[in-house]
């Protein structure tokens, strides 16, 4: 599996284990669930019309929406169709998307709801083609619908070389314009399996997908792994119902920031005031079923692996977060 590109991965599941779920978005308290062969059959169409749309290889095809399971159907339509994904933040400013739709030379936008869509959306360049994914309702030159019911399924899969670039990310810099990263395929295939044999990552995994998939650590930690290991992921519904969401998909992965995991322990340490916590923390049996009932508070009374990146992370924060076991 270590030297294995993404596509062989999508491939090995859609053919040895169709009718595993693969990923769960969850809809106005309902979940809508996709298997890897559902999965399979829209990321093909898509690319189908990927490749009508852009006949030359290596076109930019950019994703600019919250996360959901239409992120991961287009983001594998445009790998699948030898086309090199362009994701955009849902609130990057209006110069900055200007500037990286003329600087990527993109062709197609997939728009999802985003942070002032309604103003941004008319403003677009007229040549650019739009599709509607997840739950925007604004006029886009098509919708996944519409693709689906018209495009064939694409059978024949391109082999892609190592060096393929298969995103492009762009990061605001230090100074100036934003600037773009260029990944390729063999970068994910070194990266990636390594993580997941070192977790002991598989299918009977849940990971959650809520940070921004426009940057690099979601993109490889969530929905590359995911798509190594086989793991399902879950979507949460909104900010509000975060939660909510979390203490239903119970994580055996979870990814987040500094600032989530301090806002978190804050929320434990408003209801048990930190000195009376730690001393009841070091009791032996009450420690150990404190620590659970607050982990099952959070969602994470399941998960065994737990990431903090982009930023540092107090020292205080990691031990606390021990304590819990």
């Amino acid at each position: 599996m270590g030297a294995e590109l993404p596509i062989g991965r999508f491939l090995h599941w859609e053919q040895q284990t169709p009718d595993q779920l693969y990923l769960r978005q969850r809809r106005d308290g309902e979940f809508v669930d996709l298997t890897w062969a559902e999965y399979g059959d829209r990321v093909r169409r898509l690319a189908t019309f990927l490749q009508k749309q852009c006949p030359e290889p290596g076109s930019r095809v950019a994703i600019y929406a919250k996360n959901c399971a239409d992120w991961f159907i287009a983001d594998m339509a445009i790998m699948l169709s030898g086309h090199v994904s362009v994701p955009l933040y849902p609130g990057v400013a209006r110069k900055s998307l200007d500037y990286i739709l003329d600087h990527a030379e993109v062709q197609v936008a997939f728009i999802g709801q985003a942070e002032e869509m309604a103003q941004v959306l008319p403003e677009l360049p007229s040549a650019l083609i739009t599709v509607a994914i997840g739950t925007q309702t604004l006029p886009c030159s098509w919708t996944l619908d519409q693709i689906y019911e018209q495009h064939e399924r694409m059978e024949q899969v391109p082999d892609l070389p190592p060096d393929h670039v298969f995103t492009l990310m762009y990061t605001s810099g230090t100074t100036g314009s934003p600037k773009g990263v260029m990944h390729d395929l063999a970068t994910v295939a070194y990266a990636v399996p390594t993580f997941c044999q070192m977790w002991k990552m598989g299918p009977e995994d849940r990971f959650v997908s809520y940070l921004p998939l426009a940057h690099a650590a979601e993109r490889i930690i969530v929905e590359m792994d995911s798509l190594y290991c086989g793991a399902v992921v879950h979507f949460v519904e909104s900010q509000e119902s975060f939660v909510e969401d979390l203490r239903a998909i119970r994580p055996t992965l979870f990814f987040s920031v500094p600032r989530l995991w301090v806002k978190f322990k804050q929320g434990v340490e408003s209801r048990f005031p930190p000195l009376l916590l730690r001393v009841l923390l070091s009791l032996p049996v009450v420690g150990r079923r404190l620590a659970m009932k607050i982990r099952a508070g959070l969602g994470l009374d399941q998960t065994t692996c737990f990431i903090t990146g982009s930023a540092p992370t107090p020292p205080e924060v990691h031990r606390w977060y021990r304590r819990l076991g």
